[in-house]
């Protein structure tokens, strides 16, 4: 019985029909005890449903709020859409996704100081003994203070460095970079990063360039630590600019109107 409901849950037709089913039931009386008073967002099909329990009248209310209504292909992005509609107070995001963790940082530092100040978002990621609680409006006041616009460019720094979306440079790993970034007292590295968020911004390929370690004073080398072409780096730039500017208009509800993959590596 167990491997048959294993079968089913990684059949897309039964995953589709078990999510239309759930959407009709939680929407019956009877849940009214379950969502304890608390009020239930649910996105599914590029629609978002609001339940709110009246325990007085033993009902639920189902609508579609307009404000929460967006179009999104990635969860992630439209998890961070979700939580900005939040403008005060804890908002804890249930995440076990680096990207995830990355947008949230982004969103925040975008945020002026005073703004940004009255709510706190909060990542909860893992499972059992792993299962922790990541401070991000922490993390994003530690990075600022370090670096001024460091958040901001963040996403950038991600994408171009690798993540889910875009693939990374060989034996080239994300801390040596992003120290080189902190360190960089003419903040260009942070300026470039910030602009590849920006789908109208130009980001100099020569600056990113100096992102790879140059082979010197070495006997032996290993063709895979040879840098790309110009052309190829040109259009891993692209590829970065598309992710990066849909990880920034993360907070929209139509993150990348209008951009279209084809034409961004």
């Amino acid at each position: 019985m167990r491997q048959n409901c294993q079968k089913l849950l990684g059949n897309s037709n039964f995953k589709n029909e078990q999510g239309k089913f759930m959407l009709h039931e939680w929407g019956k009386e009877h849940y009214c005890n379950i969502f304890g008073g608390k009020t239930g967002i649910v996105s599914y099909g590029g629609d978002c449903y609001q339940y709110i329990p009246d325990d007085q009248l033993q009902m639920i209310s189902v609508t579609k709020p307009a404000h929460l209504q967006g179009d999104h292909e990635e969860a992630d992005t439209l998890i961070a859409f979700h939580a900005a509609t939040i403008t005060a107070g804890h908002i804890i995001v249930r995440a076990s996704d680096t990207d995830m963790l990355v947008i949230l940082i982004g969103a925040i530092g975008s945020q002026r100081p005073e703004v940004r100040s009255v709510s706190n978002r909060i990542l909860d990621c893992g499972m059992g003994n792993t299962r922790r609680f990541i401070n991000v409006s922490n993390i994003v006041e530690v990075l600022e203070e370090c670096k001024s616009g460091l958040p901001q460019a963040l996403p950038g720094y991600h994408a171009f460095t690798g993540c889910d979306f875009t693939s990374a440079f060989y034996r080239k790993g994300k801390v040596k970079p992003f120290n080189n970034m902190k360190k960089d007292a003419t903040r260009k590295f942070v300026e470039m990063f910030i602009s590849m968020g920006d789908i109208t911004g130009d980001v100099d390929a020569d600056i990113a360039s100096k992102f790879e370690n140059p082979l010197a004073n070495i006997k032996r080398v290993d063709c895979a630590l040879l840098p790309p072409t110009r052309q190829t780096l040109k259009m891993k730039i692209r590829r970065s600019q598309y992710v990066a500017a849909l990880w920034r208009q993360a907070t929209e509800a139509s993150p990348g109107s209008g951009l279209r993959p084809s034409d961004f590596g």
